[in-house]
């Protein structure tokens, strides 16, 4: 009977121990962004080699992010699982230092959209990312002259500000006019080759998984099936952070 009841309390004790250790390791994995089983092994294998080859003690640095609707979140569930959220954490994770964001809002296009850009900035942003794609093809502002207000903005940026990376997106989604837009944006891109990097998000949109389900209440609002969702976000930010790799600062 003593022998029956101490082989129960082991087991139990055992069980216990299991439990933890795996509540441990599951809730460690869901706090970091660089891990994800959605992601392939390839991926993994670039954030750790971005990790090895340029993570170091890099102090405070500004990460700011310019555009409408999806910059803003549409459709995460939090805001904490916005593009620009996962991104600011790949890059505390992967990159080093304390990188502290901030967001801007562009309702509206116009010819002073790049001067406002530009006013937003301070001196300590050392990454901006743009997307205005939705504004300038929903608001019918023309893919092309969406493309030259960025080329403009890039010029204006990095008159006032040398050294600051701007990552500019592409479309989200894909038909003949996203099409114009990203080849448009590619043309003005390549001007700006040494400070500035186009980021290809339009091939993530064809991603299973990373739009809806529609119906559902978010921080930005109820969710369609059109913007991406939390996996999508996260893939948006990775490809932000693969892309960053290609500078060494």
């Amino acid at each position: 009977m003593k022998n029956r009841h101490r082989d129960i309390i082991v087991i139990t004790t055992l069980s216990l121990i299991i439990a933890v250790f795996f509540c441990v390791n599951h809730f460690a994995d869901f706090r970091s962004p660089l891990i994800d089983p959605k992601l392939t092994t390839k991926q993994y294998a670039a954030i750790d080699n971005i990790k090895r080859d340029q993570f170091q003690n890099r102090g405070t640095y500004h990460y700011h992010a310019f555009g409408a609707k999806m910059t803003y979140g549409a459709y995460a569930l939090t805001s904490k699982d916005t593009y620009t959220s996962m991104f600011n954490r790949y890059l505390k994770e992967g990159m080093g230092g304390t990188p502290v964001k901030k967001t801007t809002r562009i309702s509206k296009l116009s010819d002073r959209t790049s001067t406002q850009i530009v006013k937003s900035m301070t001196s300590h942003d050392k990454i901006i990312s743009i997307e205005l794609e939705n504004l300038g093809i929903e608001k019918k502002y023309g893919a092309k002259q969406t493309a030259k207000l960025i080329g403009k903005t890039i010029h204006q940026v990095h008159k006032q500000h040398p050294n600051t990376i701007v990552l500019v997106l592409s479309a989200w989604g894909e038909n003949k006019t996203t099409h114009k837009y990203n080849s448009a944006v590619k043309k003005q891109m390549s001007k700006y080759k040494k400070t500035s990097l186009y980021v290809d998000i339009t091939k993530i949109s064809h991603t299973d998984d990373v739009t809806g389900p529609s119906g559902l209440y978010t921080h930005f609002g109820v969710s369609d099936d059109k913007y991406p969702n939390n996996f999508g976000m996260r893939l948006i930010a990775y490809e932000m952070f693969e892309r960053l790799h290609q500078f060494s600062w």
